[in-house]
């Protein structure tokens, strides 16, 4: 006798129930095995309490608010704390949060909340940038935490958090100059317009500056793969977002979200002449008439 689509569905749902219980025992064993949590307390709570809140409301506005008072009274210990979390955090395995979110809730309440490492160190970039002071050192150990995020979504985000807070310290030109051989083409466009920008504090003579920079002003395309990874976006799997932003929105909502796309990426090709303009003066010959062509026929295209 066949069995009806609503009993294989019943199935698949018990034998991913199974699946996570297991998965959920496994997933404790390796939270078990992460480094030593802190022993720093602030009102009789560990950082690690503070930080996680009760797990469900990890995300949630007011566990955030509570946990950067715990940081910002406990200072250079919490941000040895969050610094850890970058470098080390694992968060549950991915098999884990995709299974997590599809079961019905009386599954999902027998088991361990899913947060995945990279979201795990999302939050902890955005405490980072609450917080007012950093030493050179520590501004360098973050820096370096970056570099090395699988995530590109999330290497992003941190680029743009040491863009913002950090842009003068030493570790930010550091890091772009690692990220020109990053191996998505939107970061490496990014990191060779703030480092092009910076070309008078920096090595104006870097070779790789003007390639980028030019491949990214003749290309729509590079542009817009740099402005689509600019929204991590939480609770996604894989972490942070799948570059498809629009999936599933109101018409309304994807019209107003593909209008920002658009003004970010014509917003990222006037960063890229200001980079190059300010290169102009290191460039050859040969790589300022190509210059000059890329720029007319940049104003051909703003103009129609």
């Amino acid at each position: 006798m066949r069995m009806s689509h609503q009993a294989r569905f019943g199935v698949v749902v018990l034998l991913c129930a199974l699946l996570l219980l297991g998965a959920g025992i496994l997933t404790a064993i390796f939270v078990g095995s992460n480094p030593a949590k802190s022993p720093v307390t602030y009102k009789k709570k560990s950082l690690e309490a503070w930080f996680y809140g009760s797990r469900t409301n990890f995300f949630a506005k007011r566990t955030r608010q509570a946990a950067q008072e715990a940081f910002d009274a406990t200072g250079t210990n919490a941000v040895a704390f969050l610094l850890l979390k970058l470098k080390a955090a694992r968060g549950n395995d991915p098999l884990y949060c995709r299974l997590y979110v599809i079961l019905p809730a009386w599954a999902q309440s027998r088991l361990p909340y899913a947060i995945s490492g990279d979201d795990i160190k999302a939050i902890a970039l955005d405490h980072l940038r609450q917080t007012t002071r950093l030493s050179g050192e520590q501004v360098q150990a973050m820096a370096d935490c970056v570099a090395g995020f699988r995530n590109p979504w999330l290497r992003m985000s941190g680029f743009q958090m040491m863009r913002m807070k950090h842009q003068a310290d030493p570790a930010f030109l550091g890091l772009c100059r690692k990220l020109l051989n990053d191996e998505e083409p939107g970061i490496q466009l990014e990191a060779a317009i703030w480092l092009g920008q910076s070309a008078l504090a920096s090595d104006p003579g870097e070779p790789r500056l003007f390639p980028i920079l030019i491949a990214g002003l003749e290309s729509k395309e590079r542009r817009k793969a740099s402005a689509d990874l600019r929204l991590y976006t939480f609770r996604q799997h894989p972490p942070g977002g799948t570059g498809r932003i629009f999936v599933g929105l109101p018409p309304s909502f994807q019209s107003k979200m593909q209008e920002e796309s658009k003004l970010q990426e014509e917003a990222l090709r006037e960063e890229i002449l200001r980079a190059l303009d300010r290169l102009e003066r290191y460039l050859t010959q040969e790589q300022r008439e190509h210059l000059r062509r890329a720029e007319k026929a940049a104003r051909v295209v703003s103009q129609n």
